[in-house]
């Protein structure tokens, strides 16, 4: 493994964090791997240490290259100096994508809460649209966005039909970020006939990550077995949409 602290804007101390796949010796038939970008929540005041890491790790262990992006926050969060963060995220990525054996068709991006925001305006509002998007109880319509950056738009009549395949999850008891959020992507998905797969769990608290017990450390957390699927649940998604290693 390769890792890197990669500056993309010193001033906002944005940076990003680098896994890269580097072992030859028994992957020679792996000319090219897939890659994923990490953003993290945290309401644009934070980038939330419990899903960068333990979230990415999750794909790297499954043969992807793992960017994880700590974008503008706090008196830099105004609009659009995260979505810049994203641009110049992913191109980085793929200029970069010949040293790190990485297939530049097959980059896929998750984020979580406000970081779902930023993956999703990425995905809707710049040219560097990923092959796959994952969304965890992600904030998109215009009420919760302006709650956590006012400067920022709701992105909820922002989907369109020629968008990526997406693949989205939240829990009805989210007290953070309603599930309204997700549910009315969802039917904006079935209006613009966007390829999705939709994960309603029936309780959990807003930011559990992965679901494991490492990064959820109170004793009142409870989360709906069903959600600590949802990791698996989107690596075979992310394998059926960009067949990776094929």
């Amino acid at each position: 493994m390769k890792y890197e602290d990669i500056i993309l804007n010193k001033e906002r101390n944005v940076h990003m964090r680098s896994y890269i796949w580097t072992d030859t010796e028994g992957f020679e038939q792996i000319n090219l791997r897939p890659a994923i970008l990490v953003i993290p929540g945290g309401g644009y005041n934070h980038c939330s240490y419990r899903e960068s890491e333990p979230v990415g790790m999750s794909y790297y262990a499954k043969g992807y290259n793992v960017y994880i992006l700590y974008y503008s926050i706090m008196e830099y969060k105004i609009w659009p100096l995260p979505l810049e963060d994203y641009v110049s995220a992913m191109t980085y990525i793929k200029d970069h994508s010949n040293e790190t054996m990485t297939d530049k068709d097959k980059i896929a991006v998750i984020g979580f809460s406000a970081g779902g925001h930023l993956a999703a305006a990425g995905t809707l509002l710049s040219e560097e649209m990923p092959g796959a998007l994952i969304l965890g109880y992600p904030v998109l319509n215009e009420e919760t966005t302006h709650i956590y950056n006012p400067t920022a738009p709701g992105l909820t009549d922002y989907f369109r039909k020629d968008i990526c395949p997406v693949f989205i999850f939240h829990t009805m008891t989210d007290q953070s970020v309603p599930v309204e959020n997700t549910l009315e992507a969802i039917e904006k998905f079935k209006t613009y006939d966007i390829p999705y797969e939709a994960h309603i769990y029936e309780y959990g608290p807003h930011g559990f990550s992965t679901g494991d017990r490492y990064v959820n450390g109170s004793p009142d957390f409870t989360l709906d077995p069903e959600a600590l699927h949802w990791v698996d649940d989107s690596i075979r998604f992310l394998n059926d949409i960009l067949k990776p290693f094929e």
